[in-house]
């Protein structure tokens, strides 16, 4: 396990200590307040001596004068106070502080926070943040809310008919040249049929078995770093550690399916056909009392899809114009040029209805 020395700034002077120091240079003892802190690059320690002051136990503070003394001395180094009126702890920092003050001294350095700072900055940053969420909520509950007013928002207006067509079309087909194969469309013409051997290939399920490994445990623990530091209590930090079970890697036989194409011969039905070709398309439009176009059939020609397609045109008083497309010609027929009606738009324009 690591053992890392921290640091701790002179309340005094201003200058850095190490964690094992309980003096500063300028004479000033380290408080029970001064606040030792682990810089994020802080090297392990491997001095012996090190090693061994931070291993000794937590420092302890002399209920008479508050000095901080080692763990192993049994009487105050300050007033020789009685270690049994001492008390233990004090507050650490796990980082080095990064806001910058000057100093009495002219030099810059870097101040710790304290909890009072602490205390002041979390409310303002929560009213800062609090604020933040409500205005990114109004311009989503505005945005929102323009949206449903142009497209959910509705208005009546008056439009006259000023345009009604129509157009129809009968798809002309007829039989193509003799064609072959295992499949044909389902409205062609069947010439005849034989039964032949078709290779295909079949979808197979197979099961195998592949070398595989997994961790089992050992019925042993082990200790392992968490990531984190924690304070000795008398200037030093070390990893922690937690106990964690103890594994080892076994190997065994595991059986796994997979798909696999086999070919295989199977009897299957053989076509000879000729499928119907769009050769043509005859249409016919008008503005009233629509019609289908007469259809004139060759040999070996049919009548195929039909299509048909209505508009009607309205003008508003404002100039505007909307086009309507009845569904039949039932509907196409109520609409006359020039008679009015009552539209349904919303407020970007479209058309919704017509009453």
């Amino acid at each position: 396990m690591a053992v890392y020395e921290g640091k701790w700034r002179c309340s005094s002077c201003g200058v850095l200590n190490q964690g094992a120091n309980l003096q500063c240079p300028c004479g000033n003892p380290r408080g029970k307040d001064e606040e030792i802190f682990l810089e994020p690059d802080a090297p392990a320690v491997t001095d012996p001596a090190l090693l061994a002051a931070a291993s000794a136990g937590p420092n302890w503070f002399c209920g008479y004068c508050g000095a901080e003394n080692v763990h192993t001395a049994t009487g105050c180094k300050q007033c020789s106070g009685n270690r049994t009126q001492s008390s233990d702890g004090r507050k650490v920092q796990a980082t080095e502080p990064r806001r910058e003050v000057e100093r009495s001294t002219g030099m810059r350095v870097r101040d710790e926070p304290t909890e009072a700072m602490a205390a002041l900055d979390a409310p303002l940053l929560s009213l800062f943040s609090l604020r933040k969420c409500a205005a990114a909520g109004a311009v989503v509950v505005g945005f929102i809310t323009l949206l449903v007013w142009l497209f959910v928002g509705t208005k009546e207006v008056e439009a006259t008919v000023t345009e009604t067509t129509w157009t129809r079309s009968v798809q002309v087909d007829q039989l193509g040249p003799r064609e072959e194969g295992w499949d044909r469309p389902s409205d062609s013409e069947l010439i005849q049929t034989e039964q032949r051997p078709r290779v295909q290939e079949v979808p197979v399920t197979v099961t195998r078995t592949r070398k595989a490994t997994k961790e089992v445990p050992t019925g042993e623990t082990k200790k392992v770093k968490t990531g984190r530091k924690i304070d000795t209590g008398n200037g030093f930090f070390k990893d922690e550690e937690k106990e964690v079970p103890v594994t080892k890697t076994v190997t065994y036989d595991e059986e796994y399916q997979e798909t696999e194409f086999r070919t295989t011969v199977v009897p299957a039905t053989w076509y000879v056909y000729r499928a119907w070709r769009k050769v043509r398309a005859e249409e016919l439009s008008g503005e009233r009392d629509p019609r289908w176009p007469t259809v004139v059939l060759l040999p070996e020609q049919r009548s195929g899809n039909r299509r048909e397609e209505f508009s009607v045109v309205f003008l508003t008083a404002e100039g505007k114009t909307h086009k309507h497309n009845p569904s039949d010609e039932g509907e196409f027929q109520q609409f006359q040029k020039g008679s009015r009606r009552r539209l349904k738009v919303n407020n970007v324009g479209w058309l919704i209805s017509v009453k």
